[in-house]
């Protein structure tokens, strides 16, 4: 009989009535849980409601569910297993779940073969009722098997698409899933397995890029058993995108004064060969041509590609194209198209050379005149025309080398200024004049003395004076701008005048003075020597006539005079260069007193003229320094030489242009003997040649002149 539970329900109830032969009856009932050998809701294998299952391990648990909710008193239960039906274990007390039930065990009917496998159970009550139960699993325990490895649209070389056909074949006992990686390391989900299957190899989401070039994709299968790892992968260089660092650049600068241009070109793409085209607006452009990192002559004010005549900034567009097709962004640049010229340069400016002047290697400075000059210059030298042959340059001065001069040559110097798009300014210009020919030097200088006197030494061939602050005048001189003097060393001094005061002091100088013209030509110098003394005063009074005694020998100061046949007042000042007046005998004490002096006047001419004076008042002053003059040789003839000794006992220095000379007192022949200057190589020893008329013998009555100049 077929027993159906209710509706709702897995339990039947049985009723029984039994009968003996007299119609006696007797009733029971039974009930028993319905199974229909499927898994039902009851008995599961690993967990697993749902069939078919998978497993890798043998080792497997098997769960009966929850027997209470359909009607069981599980604490009154037993239960049994078997691999084939027909191997049983012993019966063990109910448990809901049995863990690591052996699918390959031979004592329950098991074998180790990987296959579909059935678990059997039987449960029963105290009353031997029982139930039977069973579930499928299959046992995979090999993975994934690749026949054939993943291939990348069919092997090809070179994708042109980023989607692309991936192909493989796998097999194994159980259901195979698939997931895919373009990097093997970020892979898409386990989807059931598929060839050929359609995959983007550039999706960045499983590693991928959009980038041409060399591109992997690599794929995973895994069995439902759970076998898995089994990988494959391959690549293929890809192209889908147009070619990439694309740039153009506008020869000639940021602007120019030319509509023709030449571009210089970049890009960069997997493939090759590629081709580009340009445009002068973005829209309209030239047709495709063979790609070159070079176009010449290209006219940015071309109306065939969207190009105007106008004035102001301008655009050249390119594009580049790969063998398939696949276009690049546009790229541009930009260039100022200007025809107006800067303003001329200021030519001369500050650091110019002035004018006029005798350096014949000038220089000229200039700055810009504004207007959109760039800083680049070109310049020629008395030449206006600057298109050919000028010196072009970004300083902003300029020495072109040497010039002619003379007497004076004027030099006009041209300057233009360029702007970014070429365009050349009109010339600036400035002269310099150039004069090589120095003016004359001042014909005489007439030293003046504005105290005392000046007079002339023809041995030392200068002006003597007690003045400190004489004038010096010299001639004008044709052409002189200025005048430079100085007297002994040190800088010259500038003037406009022809005279000068100068402050002199003790010794000799030398005074110069030269003339320069406005081009700075100097003459040379003319000089004269000045000889200035801090002489000390004596006076005296004459009180007669008379000669002088022989037999003495004095050193007599020379008083200097301007006057030929000066009369000699009563009393007069000489003007001694700082020594006394001592006879050779006796003592400084003895000085002092009643004398008598011969002395000589001279005229501006040098001419001498001879006067004996009288008695004469020698007014002592501790300040002055003793000079001795010691006997010369009395046994001297005519014609031989004398040597006079000049002594100084309080160190008074004789200089070497002391003047010395000697003439006989009796017929006062000055003439007879010139003047002779100190040998510098005998100390404060001279030497002379007797003049004629000398006698041997002191006695005879000469004296002895000489002008001393000392320290």
């Amino acid at each position: 009989m077929t027993l159906v539970p209710p509706s709702g329900s897995n339990t039947c109830t049985v009723l029984g009535e039994f009968r003996d032969e007299g119609y006696h009856a007797v009733q029971m009932s039974s009930s028993i849980i319905y199974n229909d050998g499927s898994v039902g809701a009851l008995y599961y294998v690993n967990y697993e409601s749902a069939s078919p299952k998978y497993t890798n391990n043998p080792l497997v648990t098997v769960n009966f569910g929850d027997l209470n909710a359909v009607g069981f008193n599980t604490a009154d239960l037993q239960m049994c297993f078997s691999n084939n039906n027909a191997t049983w274990t012993t019966w063990v007390p109910y448990a809901a779940t049995t863990g690591s039930w052996d699918l390959t065990a031979p004592a329950t009917g098991g074998n180790n073969t990987d296959e579909a496998k059935t678990v059997y159970a039987r449960i029963r009550t105290s009353a031997m009722s029982e139930s039977n139960f069973s579930d499928e699993i299959t046992l995979d325990r090999v993975a994934p098997v690749l026949n054939t490895s993943l291939s990348i649209n069919s092997g090809a070389s070179l994708a042109t698409s980023a989607t692309v056909s991936l192909s493989f074949n796998v097999s194994d006992l159980t259901p195979v899933t698939m997931r895919f990686s373009n990097n093997n390391a970020n892979w898409s989900g386990w989807i059931a397995y598929s060839t050929p299957y359609s995959w983007d190899i550039t999706a960045a989401t499983y590693g991928g890029n959009s980038d041409d070039g060399n591109k992997s994709a690599y794929v995973q299968f895994q069995d439902s058993a759970g076998n898995g790892g089994t990988a494959s992968t391959d690549d293929i260089n890809v192209d889908i995108n147009g070619p990439s660092s694309c740039s153009v650049v506008i020869g000639g600068g940021s602007s120019t004064n030319t509509t023709i241009v030449s571009l210089t070109l970049s890009a960069v793409d997997f493939s090759s060969p590629m081709q580009m085209s340009f445009s002068n607006n973005g829209s309209s452009w030239s047709g495709w041509e063979a790609y070159s990192t070079t176009r010449s002559s290209w006219d940015f004010t071309n109306a065939t590609y969207g190009g105007t005549s106008t004035q102001g900034t301008k655009y050249v567009y390119a594009r580049f194209q790969d063998p398939y097709t696949h276009i690049s962004a546009s790229v541009n640049d930009t260039v100022t198209y200007d025809l107006t010229p800067p303003n001329a340069p200021n030519v001369g400016t500050a650091g110019t050379t002035g004018s006029p002047t005798n350096i014949t290697t000038p220089t000229w400075y200039w700055t810009s005149g504004g207007g959109g000059g760039n800083g680049t210059y070109r310049y020629k030298v008395d030449n206006s025309n600057l298109t050919t042959g000028a010196t072009v340059t970004t300083s902003n001065y300029c020495q072109p080398g040497s010039l002619s001069g003379g007497t004076g040559t004027a030099h006009t110097l041209y300057v233009q200024e360029q702007d970014a798009a070429g365009n050349w300014s009109a010339s600036g210009s400035h002269s310099i004049t150039i004069d090589t020919v120095a003016p004359s030097a001042p014909a005489s200088v007439n030293p003046t003395a504005n105290t005392g006197t000046i007079i002339y030494d023809e041995f030392r061939s200068a002006y003597r004076t007690i003045d400190t602050t004489p004038t010096f005048t010299w001639s004008s001189v044709s052409g002189a701008a200025n005048y430079y003097y100085r007297l002994g060393t040190g800088s010259y001094t500038p003037t406009t005048l022809t005279s000068v005061t100068i402050t002199t002091s003790a010794g000799t100088r030398t005074f110069y003075v030269y003339a320069q013209d406005a081009a700075g030509n100097a003459s040379s110098a003319t000089t004269i020597n000045i000889i200035n003394h801090n002489y000390q005063v004596i006076n005296y009074t004459t009180s007669g006539g008379g000669n002088s005694p022989l037999g003495w020998n004095y050193i007599v100061p020379e008083v200097e005079s301007l006057g030929q046949g000066v009369t000699i007042p009563q009393t007069m000042t000489i003007k001694a260069i700082g020594f006394r007046i001592k006879r050779e005998t006796g003592t400084p004490a003895a000085e002092v007193g009643c004398w008598y002096l011969r002395f000589v006047l001279r005229d501006n001419a040098y001419n001498s003229i001879s006067y004996v004076g009288g008695n004469f008042t020698i007014i002592t002053d501790t300040a002055f320094k003793w000079i001795i003059c010691d006997s010369f040789n009395s046994t001297v003839t005519t014609g031989q030489q004398v040597n006079i000794t000049v002594d100084s006992p309080d160190a008074f220095t004789i200089t070497d242009d002391a003047q010395f000379r000697i003439a006989a007192s009796t017929n006062d022949n000055y003439t007879a003997s010139q003047y002779q200057l100190k040998s510098a190589a005998s100390g404060n020893t001279t030497t002379m040649l007797a003049p004629a008329g000398w006698a041997p013998g002191i006695s005879a009555g000469w004296d002895m002149h000489f002008v001393i100049f000392g320290d």
